[in-house]
Parts: structure tokens; sequence; C-alpha cells
């Protein structure tokens, strides 16, 4: 049996990626090396070829290695950290351009507030032209209405 050692990812260059210090043995730490690899590469075979695994081998790891409950616990916190951090940007660029558009201070420039207003439009959806959806009735269609939409959709095409 071997020993557990104490350790980091050895492959985290960036220190927001850094897993924290915990009591690892051989197996999990290529675990953290294929999260890492994962994280920077967005692909599971990518990843595996990265540690050195090669043709279907790679593509077999990978998808293991993927689904292992340690790699997904480790993706889970950063993407669950890395999602927040994006809600408060987000926050943030939708509160400076609301600030933008409404400024109707001296010196303020009227294209200016144009422009915060249509990224925002952009930001909220609102850019695109979506048909308004009514809610759906639960109840079934009487032999009457679906002969009726029959007929209309024979006559649209």
């Amino acid at each position: 049996m071997e020993t557990p050692k104490i350790t980091t990812d050895p492959c985290a260059p960036d220190p927001a990626r850094e897993v924290a210090v915990e009591v690892v043995g051989h197996r999990e730490t290529k675990l953290l090396r294929f999260v890492e690899a994962y994280l920077d590469r967005g692909n599971a075979t990518d990843a595996a070829r990265q540690l050195g695994y090669e043709g279907h081998t790679a593509s077999n790891i990978g998808w293991r290695f993927l689904h292992d409950p340690f790699v997904q616990e480790r993706l889970g916190q950063y993407f669950s950290k890395h999602s927040q951090d994006r809600e408060i940007a987000r926050r943030e660029i939708t509160a400076g351009l609301y600030r933008e558009a409404n400024d109707f201070s001296q010196g303020a420039n009227s294209m200016t507030r144009i422009r915060a207003w249509e990224v925002l439009a952009k930001l909220k959806g609102l850019d695109r032209d979506e048909p308004e959806h009514e809610e759906a009735d639960s109840t079934p269609l009487t032999a009457e209405e679906i002969r009726l939409l029959r007929e209309e959709f024979e006559e649209r095409y």
C-alpha cells in the first residue's frame, strides 16, 4: 500500500485553479493533473493525451476520468467559484452600462447613452425578434380543432 503524501496540484500555474492542500495518493494526483488538463483544453480525450495516453485509450481514460466522483467534485468546485465570479462581473458591467445610459450630466454624449442602451438590450436578449408564446393549455384538442389545424397547415405548406 502506497503512502499518501501532502500535495497541491503540481500542474496548476494559475492560482485560481489551485486545489487545496490535502492528503492524496498517486491516483488522486493523476486525477488532479487530469482536472487541470481538462480545464486548459476543455476536452477529456485531449486532457488524457496530455497525461500520456494515446489513441482509443486516451478517449476511454478521458471519459472514465471525467466521470470519476473525485474529478466531478473538483470540477464542480471550480465551476461554482467561477460562475459566481462571472455573475459578479455581469452585475458590475450591467450597473456601469445603466449609469452610462442614464448620464445626462454636462459633457455626457448622447451617442454613448444610445450605445449603452443597445448593449444592455443585447445582454437582456431584447435584440432578437422572438414570437410571443401563449401559455400552453393542458386540455386536449377536439377532433374539430385538429381538423382546422390540419387544414391551416396544409394551406401554408
